[in-house]
């Protein structure tokens, strides 16, 4: 309560749509965060489905849930290791066009590696590791020698577990309103790195033939064993990270998430034939908003996790087209956008080259607007469709959701023009946008008259730069 009224303080033009939204459902809601890129708090999913009823009620949702995964959606749409969302990592990126770095922090690890990546070039050219690693001008990632810097895989872990609620007033003549929010633990656990594996072999380190258990050969190709001892192995990594100052701990958060709201109205139209009802077309509008709840998340974490929409205010409008067939099923279409506030940011991970991967080593300030969330659904909902007698009031949901965030809006605000001309803030728009296609079902059954009990499982499809994860949820239902 004290970190709501903390905000409303600073946000007071917020003050009448938060108190609109209090005052009267909400739906499946596309969020500015790659790791979870849909929220949803009730087995309904989007939740846009009318419920002819007459008078009016009120719900209460209370319900736990869990996600995890460890693999993500790349760029191109293939599934890697969670590490990967944005690419595959390159440690040379660490030397890559480095002007903006810090000349007052000590970083003898770092210029030690970067000589060493820089000299190989000196070494015999028959050798295949014959490059200046360091030379963003002749850094071409298409040859193989070049692919001896990246790792094949970075593999985190991310879970999610929590409690999440929300509340639903519906006047009973298609207009009413919802408020949801909850309470998370958020887990990246400290991942595998993989090298490449020809890599790995000619450094000596990996058995020429796993299969048949066969030993490196002895002293294969010194300069893989030069790369991987100064940038890729577990010490490297760790001077390395600690020289350009990241928190390469294990993620492991408790916070509120974010608080959304909104008011919705259903028009339900009867079509009838020969004086029959056959089916009621029934337009959905709403408009809501979402509020940051948690704290702000620390811009020098290697392995994040990120609460709602990460520190952002949302506005969100949607619509939607249901055809609902009496005692049969109902069928909806529709969509929605969310536009967000804009933020300056302090200590923000900025890439200097176009070749960093994963890793964005020098910081800078900057103004960052996320892009718009729009979505796309099409979701079907069967109310009692069991015997009574067997399963009282049973009742199936199903959803599918396609969404996109656009690019990031983000402009430079370093204060420093000598170190401005090297950041490279539209390779971070570039990297701000993604997609995920979402199938989503859940049950419901009743315990009572005016209590249920309901699951449901949201999964990831599809996508591009985003996690994968799947979501298990109860819930415990209420009605009044």
């Amino acid at each position: 309560m004290i970190r709501l009224t903390h905000y409303l303080t600073k946000n007071t033009a917020l003050i009448p749509l938060i108190a609109l939204c209090l005052s009267n459902r909400i739906s499946t809601t596309p969020a500015n965060n790659y790791q979870d890129p849909v929220v949803f708090h009730t087995v309904m999913g989007s939740d846009k489905f009318y419920n002819p009823g007459g008078k009016a009620n009120l719900s209460l949702h209370l319900s736990p849930f869990y996600a995890h995964t460890h693999t993500a959606y790349t760029p191109q749409g293939k599934k890697a290791s969670n590490g990967n969302v944005f690419g595959t990592w390159n440690m040379a990126g660490l030397f890559l066009n480095d002007n903006p770095r810090p000349t007052t922090q000590p970083m003898s690890f770092y210029t030690k590696t970067k000589n060493v990546l820089k000299n190989l070039k000196n070494q015999s050219s028959t050798l295949p590791y014959s490059k200046d690693y360091t030379n963003e001008a002749t850094f071409n990632p298409d040859e193989d020698a070049y692919q001896a810097v990246y790792y094949q895989a970075v593999d985190l872990k991310y879970e999610k577990m929590g409690l999440r609620g929300q509340l639903n007033f519906d006047l009973g003549v298609g207009l009413g309103a919802a408020v949801k929010g909850g309470i998370a633990n958020l887990k990246s656990r400290l991942p595998t790195y993989t090298i490449q594996k020809n890599f790995g072999t000619a450094a000596g380190l990996l058995p020429v033939d796993p299969e048949a258990g066969t030993s490196p050969a002895p002293g294969a190709q010194p300069q893989a064993l030069q790369i991987y001892e100064s940038s890729l192995g577990e010490n490297a990594r760790r001077q390395l990270f600690k020289e350009l100052n990241f928190d390469a701990s294990e993620s492991n958060i408790t916070d509120l998430e974010d608080l959304y709201g909104n008011v919705y109205w259903h028009v339900p139209i009867k079509i009838k034939e020969k004086g029959d009802h056959v089916f009621s077309l029934i337009p959905y509008l709403s408009v809501g908003a979402s509020l940051p709840m948690g704290k702000d998340r620390n811009q020098n974490r290697l392995y994040p996790v990120i609460n709602g929409n990460d520190g952002y205010t949302g506005l969100t409008a949607e619509g939607a087209i249901a055809l609902d067939f009496p005692n049969m099923m109902q069928l909806s279409f529709g969509g929605g956008i969310t536009m967000f506030n804009t933020r300056d940011l302090t200590n923000a991970h900025v890439p200097t080259s176009e070749f960093q991967r994963g890793i964005y080593p020098w910081t800078t300030s900057i103004s960052r607007q996320p892009g718009a969330i729009w979505y796309a659904n099409v979701s079907m909902k069967a109310d009692n469709i069991a015997s009574k007698r067997d399963i009282p009031n049973f009742s199936c949901y199903f959803d599918y959701i396609y969404t996109e965030h656009q690019h990031d809006t983000i402009k430079l605000k370093e204060p420093k023009a000598t170190f401005a001309q090297y950041f490279r803030p539209d390779l971070l728009e570039r990297d701000s946008s993604w997609k995920a296609q979402i199938l989503h079902g859940g049950i419901k059954f009743g315990l009572s008259k005016n209590v249920y009990m309901a699951t449901a499982v949201q999964t990831i499809i599809g996508g591009t730069r985003v996690y994968r994860p799947t979501t298990l949820l109860g819930s415990l239902i209420m009605t009044f």
